[in-house]
């Protein structure tokens, strides 16, 4: 590492990243113990959330330039905090070590290791699974009650006081098959109703797609025919463009979709004069048909 240092080819940055940088400091303090960087080390100075930031990108620098080996960071976060969380909650360190060990940790594994995505999407899943189990069981231990002796009406009580709580649905289904808890329903989390455009916001997308010149043909395209005909995204990736000429020697463009199934619908009545003048539907339902040459360059892809 000291080599790699040494040959940075912007010395400034390594000057500045020893004298300022937090973790340039850790590794200060780490190597005047006089024992080997090991990984248990370096956790162990993770004693909040700030030094955990500190510790996460020092070992992820160390393994970089392989001064420590590689090791499952997803699960070792998790153990990590995990650890935190059971220091505030000793009386609960049994219950929540076993959610994590054989249900949390494996699954969060799995799907990392099959879907892939986020590391960091990965472990703020676990991180909030293990924060509201231990709120719950902090909140029922405040009664003078354990989860065993919970009821569907303080389970309500608590999602109640906040909506993210939902949650802790995850644990509860675990205890309730673990024989911890009696069967109790924990609902996803609402989600908000969606929210259409009203047809005035219609007509004014519609008209900066066929207009705004700022915009990617591609862009510009693909909007039309979504706000025209309500297509998915996927069938206006793979439709087909070509251009055309008429016998009296208008120029005009047409993208046919790929897929057989679900033709496209004919567009909106009130779509085919005024705001787009040139733009006429050809009959054909699969078929966007521009008989209008001065706007030739506007929306078609050349």
């Amino acid at each position: 590492m000291r080599a790699a240092l040494a040959d940075c080819p912007e010395p400034g940055t390594v000057v500045n990243w020893l004298r300022n940088s937090r973790s340039a400091r850790l590794l200060a303090d780490l190597v005047a113990t006089g024992r080997p960087l090991t990984h248990a080390d370096l956790d162990a100075t993770a004693t909040s959330r700030a030094t955990a930031m500190t510790a996460e990108y020092l070992g992820g620098l160390l393994i970089a330039y392989q001064v420590l080996p590689e090791r499952d960071e997803l699960g070792a976060r998790i153990t990590r905090h995990l650890e935190r969380v059971t220091t505030r909650h000793p009386d609960h360190a049994v219950l929540l070590r076993s959610y994590v060990r054989w249900s949390l940790l494996p699954r969060a594994r799995r799907r990392q290791r099959l879907r892939g995505g986020s590391f960091k999407h990965r472990v703020h899943w676990a991180y909030t699974r293990i924060n509201l189990a231990a709120a719950f069981l902090a909140t029922l231990a405040d009664r003078g009650m354990t989860i065993s002796q919970a009821t569907q009406h303080d389970v309500d009580a608590w999602l109640a006081g906040n909506p993210a709580r939902h949650d802790v649905r995850d644990f509860m289904i675990w205890a309730h098959r673990r024989h911890h808890a009696r069967a109790l329903e924990v609902p996803h989390r609402p989600k908000a109703d969606p929210v259409g455009l009203d047809e005035d916001s219609k007509w004014d997308l519609l008209h900066q797609r066929l207009t705004d010149t700022g915009l990617p043909l591609e862009v510009r395209a693909a909007g039309a025919i979504l706000l025209l005909f309500g297509q998915h995204l996927t069938r206006i990736t793979a439709a087909h463009w070509r251009r055309r000429a008429t016998t009296d020697g208008t120029a005009y463009s047409e993208a046919r979709l790929t897929a057989t199934r679900n033709p496209m619908p004919e567009a909106h009545q009130g779509w085919h004069r005024g705001l787009w003048g040139g733009w006429s539907d050809s009959g054909n339902p699969q078929l966007f048909q521009r008989g209008s040459a001065a706007n030739e360059a506007a929306v078609a892809p050349s």
